[in-house]
């Protein structure tokens, strides 16, 4: 909390009038990281008209353009998604905003008969491995992503989801 307050050039009075404690400042900057994640998700979700097969692509190439571009969010995020720091209340809460319109998208191509009738909790954890593994190669230098190869990496994701 110390190092936060010299950061953001406040007193320490001042971060917890608005804070209890570090888990809070935590908690917080997840839900609002999930947000950024959440807008650039959704601009994405577009009409029924648009094919499924197009929606996933521009929505995971999003999703992987968000991490390469804002490396210290995509690693706090990897850093605390799973940590017992996040509250059982921000999970629910960033289920609710971030991964419910994603499983409502999966449903929909289910329902549709493009993508595999799996559990939609495997959808999600096979579209988006792949795209948090190439964020991680690309920030650490062992492969450098163009536009090109994101459309290739998630136009093959996209193959091993479809029916």
């Amino acid at each position: 909390m110390t190092l936060l307050a010299k950061k953001a050039d406040v007193g320490m009075g001042t971060i917890y009038r608005y804070f209890k404690n570090k888990e809070e400042v935590i908690n917080e900057l997840y839900k609002e990281l999930k947000g950024e994640i959440n807008s650039a998700i959704r601009q994405n979700l577009s009409s029924k008209e648009t094919p499924v097969r197009e929606q996933f692509i521009s929505i995971f190439g999003s999703l992987l353009r968000f991490y390469i571009q804002h490396p210290q969010k995509f690693r706090f995020l990897e850093q605390y998604s799973y940590s017992p720091f996040i509250s059982c209340s921000t999970r629910k809460e960033v289920s609710s905003v971030c991964i419910e319109p994603l499983i409502s998208f999966f449903e929909y191509g289910m329902k549709c008969q493009v993508i595999k009738d799996l559990p939609t909790e495997l959808i999600f954890a096979m579209a988006s491995g792949p795209v948090i593994c190439l964020a991680k190669m690309h920030l650490a230098g062992e492969i450098n992503l163009d536009d090109e190869m994101i459309r290739s990496a998630i136009e093959t994701s996209w193959d091993a989801l479809k029916k």
